[in-house]
């Protein structure tokens, strides 16, 4: 039994899709540190909710200057990061497998990342939450990595069967860079096509179905319902969405009013030293 696991394992790390997801996921790790630390600068010290801030008293001991210096370097590196997430591991994914293969990892690389951002943009207007951006949030965000992991293997898997095998050399010439762009004309083209169809589903999935009127109500009855079948189900089926960034977002599932007010109380109770009177009367510590 012990061998047949051990075997097992042992086939699924020569998988492919496993080996690229696995050097993907170890070239991002840097940057998913960097965004990890910054973000525990701006929820824990840069945030008038946190936990630091309300017991060292910061709105009256620490200057202005310095506080909101910290609030838009921390917010603005936590968006770098995690906020484009999706657009590096699309990337990196395209990139690793087509480099397995031998073929032209950077314009694979390069091809991924076109075809997520029509994803994302395609999302983007299929969304009715009012969202400015010309993209969407949703797909480029860390949440979403599944998704774009995908798109980059399987861009990569495209430049396998269709480019041309590509030999990696210090310095290039301009004709050999020309040659390059030339013969990643029909993986391209093909990569491009298929992202959007990909785009054209995510945009009819968004309005067809996550955006109507009928998949509002029907959440809402399960919300409701204490039935633990279609509630497990239903979380089943909005994580999976989730995870790939064009999925009802999971909070909506969750009291995020009442989430809200028992962190005001905390806090008030923390910076005062009492609990007499809460801010917040719908929700009391206890």
């Amino acid at each position: 039994m012990v061998d047949k696991l051990a075997n097992l394992l042992l086939t699924i790390r020569r998988l492919s899709i496993f080996r690229v997801f696995q050097r993907t996921l170890v070239i991002l790790m840097p940057i998913a540190i960097i965004g990890a630390y910054f973000q525990l600068m701006r929820n824990a010290v840069f945030s008038p909710d946190s936990f630091i801030y309300n017991i060292l008293n910061f709105d009256e001991t620490m200057p202005d200057d310095i506080w909101y210096t910290g609030a838009f370097i921390s917010s603005g590196m936590v968006r770098a990061a995690f906020g484009l997430f999706g657009l590096y591991a699309a990337y990196f994914s395209a990139r690793y497998t087509a480099r397995l293969y031998k073929k032209d990892s950077t314009s694979a690389g390069m091809t991924a990342v076109i075809v997520i951002m029509f994803c994302a943009y395609a999302n983007n207007l299929g969304d009715t939450t009012g969202n400015r951006s010309p993209f969407s949030a949703s797909i480029l965000k860390v949440n979403a990595m599944l998704l774009a992991l995908l798109i980059g293997y399987v861009v990569g898997q495209i430049f396998h069967w269709l480019g041309k095998d590509h030999e990696l050399i210090e310095f290039e010439h301009t004709s050999r860079i020309r040659k390059r762009a030339w013969d990643a004309l029909l993986p391209a083209s093909v990569s491009i096509f298929g992202g959007l169809i990909l785009g054209v589903s995510i945009y009819e999935l968004q309005i067809r179905i996550m955006s109507s009127d009928t998949f509002k109500t029907l959440v809402a009855q399960v919300e409701n319902s204490n039935n633990l079948f279609k509630i497990i189900l239903l979380l089943i089926v909005v994580m999976f969405l989730s995870w790939i960034g064009i999925g009802y977002p999971l909070n909506a599932l969750s009291n995020s009013a009442v989430n809200t007010a028992a962190m005001a109380n905390l806090n008030y109770a923390l910076k005062h030293g009492s609990a007499g009177t809460f801010p917040t009367n719908s929700w009391v510590v206890r």
